[in-house]
């Protein structure tokens, strides 16, 4: 951090109030700002924190913890447990010690034009938010931007690239990761172990649909390996059964069930289903450099000595998509369509190899 900004964090002294652009109240004497021009706000050194001393004393009580006679006396497992929690809340606390630095020397900004076309000549300083971060809660405070009748504006929030909602992308990636690994309650488990915080059900089913939503966009926007001619084009669709409730199955499936008699009250007996899932279709499109094997290669003789590990290829540019609404035909139509849009289709014309992989069903 370059000193005179710690200096002028260090001396900081609280303050409280607003700051108006107006014609007849100008900044740097008389001259009125332009569009675009950035100048820092009147007061802007008003700051309720000196520097990262609250961060320095928690390091300062860690290491003497660390060298007390208590800790000395700890087993290996008992100093993990303390450390990786006293580590959090330090880190925790430089991360809320770095905000309040940027809320102190936040410049302020002329000639604020919100998408709606209305000035914002009313700038606000103490304008807090809650983040909640893999370290824990913090507050960002920063400078708003204010006009009569119209939302507020804060530069500092795309600074930081904040979510509109309060959960940090840490948070979200970790639900993301998570949640479709197993159920709801397994998901909060696992990010509970990872950053010691609580995620409600309701929230964490909110951040899941959220971050499903961007996969779309995703695929979209992102970058293209260059096609070579040597990849294979491999197409794949499989499909998995959903344990679905009783209004959400296929009208087959659901009728089925209701006409269904088992024959034994705690098991089913052969042949017989429950008739409670629906199939999701699951489908994905990539491009894979070609690996010939023989059959010695997968079956080697029992003399033979084993053969060195070696790096297997990587698929690239790779595609999946997954729906359990959706008919099997209507999935696997989108796996071709978006093979056709692969830039190795358009690559290498009728000559490149179609690899495909469908497994036998009914349908």
């Amino acid at each position: 951090m370059a000193p005179d900004l710690l200096a002028l964090f260090a001396s900081a002294r609280q303050a409280k109030g607003s700051v108006s652009e107006s014609s007849s109240a100008g900044v740097d004497g008389d001259r009125q700002p332009v569009v675009g021009e950035e100048r820092r706000a009147g007061g802007s050194d008003a700051c309720p924190v000196a520097g990262f001393e609250r961060s320095g004393e928690l390091f300062a009580r860690l290491i003497g913890w660390a060298a007390s006679e208590q800790a000395l006396g700890l087993e290996h497992s008992e100093l993990e447990v303390r450390l990786v929690e006293d580590g959090r809340q330090l880190a925790r606390q430089v991360l809320q010690d770095q905000l309040d630095l940027r809320a102190c020397v936040e410049p302020r900004v002329g000639g604020m034009i919100g998408a709606d076309g209305t000035p914002r000549r009313s700038v606000e300083r103490g304008h807090e938010r809650d983040l909640h971060t893999v370290l824990g809660e913090v507050q960002v405070t920063r400078l708003a931007y204010r006009a009569a009748g119209s939302e507020n504006l804060y530069p500092a929030d795309a600074r930081l690239n904040l979510p509109p909602s309060r959960d940090s992308h840490g948070i979200r990636r970790l639900a993301a990761l998570e949640a479709p690994r197993g159920s709801f309650e397994d998901a909060q488990a696992a990010i509970v172990r990872q950053t010691g915080q609580q995620i409600g059900t309701r929230q964490l089913r909110a951040l899941t649909l959220a971050g499903a939503q961007d996969v779309d966009a995703f695929y979209a926007q992102r970058e293209r390996t260059a096609p070579d001619g040597e990849d294979l084009l491999v197409l794949s669709c499989d499909a998995k059964g959903v344990v679905m409730r009783p209004a959400a199955l296929r009208e087959q499936t659901r009728t089925q069930a209701q006409s269904s008699a088992p024959k034994l009250k705690t098991r089913l007996s052969k042949g017989e289903k429950r008739y409670r899932k629906r199939m999701a279709e699951i489908v994905t499109v990539y491009e894979l450099a070609p690996e010939p094997r023989t059959a010695a290669d997968i079956l080697p003789a029992p003399d033979t000595p084993a053969p060195a590990a070696k790096t297997r290829p990587k698929a690239k540019n790779k595609w999946l998509t997954a729906s359990v609404s959706d008919d099997a035909s209507a999935v696997i139509a989108e796996m071709f369509n978006e093979a056709d849009r692969s830039p190795a289709s358009s690559f290498l014309g009728d000559e490149f190899v179609w690899i495909g992989r469908v497994p036998l069903r009914k349908e």
